[in-house]
């Protein structure tokens, strides 16, 4: 596409000339295919692209007052970043980022008409190829539960062994095993699948006690699809400031990142992730005075009640007009009253820790479906409050929702999937028990959802939204640390390549170190 704009208009025009009404808005996105493709070709199929490219985009920001106006650009108009030399030309920066990437502006409480709101385009069976892909994570990532898997691994067979592990209990992420060997990332001094385990601990088994139930022969799958939006055109505004840096000498540049900070006490910053589509905002931590504050642990009576802390949440996204038209009702986090204290060797439990910060979960929904986390919890908008302030701290995964869908065959053999589930789910993991001495821990009948799955190929991350069945708890566990759902994934192709569950091997009880007899050497001096 190496032609002038006026060029690339005109053949345009010829091919569909109701385009001229919106010619300004297809300049934006020309100069983005300009630098994205160069070797895009002008014909029909283009033109299909760019219709369907102008539908996804809202129309041009709003010149209207501040009280009945743009959120984007009226009430962050008013924000500095931190570098005072900066402030002014920052500033113009801000207001041209916003009004180009128009994260946002809602145009309104009426619902989305932005970036944000939810765009689904139709792709033909099995448009996503394997979804398991090369490897289930990057080699040297640190996946939290000590698994190492390289671009070049595969999925073990039905007759490989089960890799062999420590147990560790992070959270409520399912284990995933190591199949190569490498460089722990869960610590020192290990082995790649080596994790530290709890002691003491109680192991549990999964009962199923649920109903009868059947899946569908085949189901939709998500995958989210990034695009670089306005991001070019914020590059014309930072030439334009006065850095001291000749910016034009580099090339095809792009912005990444854009960070916005109230300058108050109390005061919030906002990073916009350009490529990646995401939004966050946390408490400008330099300006939360806590000075004089000595800390002391919160009493379980102090903490609020859970529709206390909603409304907190609920306060804030509509003052910052953050909308939630496709998100479901809010949830609280209280996995910490889930979870048990261990049960000591004197019989006694430790003091349970309360949380100075709660999250409040507004799940994702696609269609009639709310979308889950692989550990069982649900995915979406997190406003975290804090417990003793009172007040929201920071709001995390306001992302872009632009999705393509593909059809993918699913498991109808009922009892595979149940057996995935008393194993722990797709990794399964489970402590051994001694003397056959594990709590019982009682599944209900399953829920169809979204799972958020991540597919791997050379070395880049995608996102995807699998069809998953989610067994939960019928109550909490009175010593086992089990978590209160078990996901297992629908797609067949999944579970035909899913490892065998690892072999746990708990860690020997300690010993209390011996008594220092001798004094110790003086040092060097």
């Amino acid at each position: 596409m190496n032609k002038s704009i006026d060029q690339i208009l005109a053949e345009l025009y010829e091919i569909d000339p109701t385009l001229r009404a919106e010619e300004d808005r297809i300049k934006i996105i020309i100069r983005e295919f300009s630098l994205m493709k160069p070797d895009t070709k002008l014909d029909t199929a283009f033109v299909t692209r760019l219709r369907a490219e102008l539908k996804k985009r809202p129309l041009p920001m709003r010149s209207a007052a501040p009280n009945g106006g743009s959120f984007a650009i009226w009430r962050l108009a008013s924000l500095e970043l931190r570098r005072s030399g900066f402030a002014y030309g920052a500033l113009a920066l801000v207001i041209v980022a916003l009004a180009g990437v128009t994260y946002l502006d809602y145009g309104g409480s009426g619902g989305q008409s932005g970036v944000l709101a939810l765009n689904i385009e139709e792709a033909g069976a099995r448009a996503f190829g394997d979804l398991v892909g090369a490897s289930a994570t990057p080699k040297g990532s640190d996946t939290g539960s000590g698994q190492e898997l390289g671009a070049d691994a595969t999925a073990p067979s039905d007759a490989s062994p089960a890799p062999m592990m420590a147990f560790g209990m992070g959270g409520d992420g399912a284990l995933a095993p190591s199949t190569i060997e490498g460089r722990s990332q869960s610590g020192g001094g290990g082995t790649a699948g080596m994790t530290i385990a709890p002691w003491p601990y109680t192991p549990w088994e999964y009962r199923y006690a649920g109903d009868a139930f059947e899946t569908p022969a085949d189901g939709s799958v998500y995958k989210r699809i990034k695009s670089s939006r306005s991001a070019a055109d914020l590059v014309p505004a930072l030439r334009r400031m006065n850095f001291d840096i000749a910016l034009d000498t580099f090339s095809a540049l792009t912005v990444r990142n854009l960070e916005v900070v109230e300058n108050r006490d109390y005061g919030y910053a906002i990073n916009v992730n350009v490529p990646e589509g995401m939004i966050t905002i946390n408490a400008d931590w330099e300006r939360w005075h806590r000075e004089g504050k000595e800390y002391q642990p919160l009493a379980e009576s102090e903490v609020p009640a859970s529709e206390t802390l909603i409304s907190i949440a609920d306060a804030f996204l509509s003052e910052h007009r953050i909308d939630t038209s496709h998100y479901g009702a809010p949830v609280v986090d209280d996995g910490w009253r889930w979870y048990p204290q261990p049960l000591l060797e004197d019989g006694t439990r430790p003091a349970r820790y309360i949380p100075d910060m709660i999250s409040v979960i507004y799940p994702l929904k696609i269609g009639d479906l709310e979308v889950y986390e692989e550990g069982g919890m649900p995915y979406g908008i997190v406003v975290t409050v804090d417990a003793r302030e009172r007040k929201a701290m920071n709001v995390g995964n306001i992302n872009t929702l632009d999705f393509q869908k593909s059809s993918y065959a699913l498991e109808q053999n009922v009892e595979r999937l149940k057996e995935f589930a008393l194993r722990g789910g797709l990794y399964g993991g489970m402590l051994p028990a001694e003397n056959g001495n594990a709590e019982t821990v009682a599944l209900g009948t399953p829920e169809f959802v979204l799972m958020r799955f991540w597919r791997y190929t050379n070395f880049r991350g995608e996102e995807l939204l699998i069809p998953a069945l989610r067994f939960e708890a019928a109550k909490a566990p009175q010593n086992a640390w089990a978590p209160r759902a078990v996901m297992v994934p629908l797609v067949k192709e999944i579970l035909d390549q899913a490892p065998p569950p690892p072999v746990i091997m708990p860690l020997e009880k300690m010993s209390p170190p011996e008594a220092v007899t001798q004094p110790l050497p003086a040092p060097d001096r």
